[in-house]
């Protein structure tokens, strides 16, 4: 849990708790759009140690898609078009979600290779 904790508090992460086998963070609050954690409201790291230690991670972007929503509504407005809105809302949140997704799969791996690390195993390539 400390590499987790580590990475947080370098990605300007709140942790609101901390647990043996879990942390629940807030998303930065940090005014650069290029901080990964800026568009999650929170996200939950889990060890689960069932047959295999198994690293859960679960994340939330509600508000993301809420201000997609809305620019979609105000731009499907203010064009008087629907398929405009739709595509501000598709365009918005999809694709921010998107790179959110592929930054956050990157910061994953950085993790689970870092504790493979400490473990005494070989990261995977």
């Amino acid at each position: 849990m400390k590499v987790i904790e580590t990475v947080l508090k370098e990605k300007k992460g709140n942790i609101i708790h901390q647990g043996d086998s879990e942390i629940t963070y807030k998303g930065t609050s940090s005014l650069w759009k290029t901080n990964i954690l800026q568009p999650v409201d929170k996200g939950t790291f889990k060890i689960d140690e069932a047959e295999t230690t198994v690293l859960k991670y679960k994340i939330s972007f509600s508000n993301l898609f809420g201000f997609a929503t809305i620019a979609g509504l105000f731009f499907g407005v203010i064009s008087q078009e629907v398929w405009t809105g739709i595509t501000a809302f598709g365009w918005l949140g999809g694709m921010n979600w998107v790179i959110a997704l592929v930054r956050h799969n990157s910061m994953l791996t950085e993790i689970v290779d870092e504790i493979d690390l400490q473990i005494g195993n070989k990261p995977n390539d």
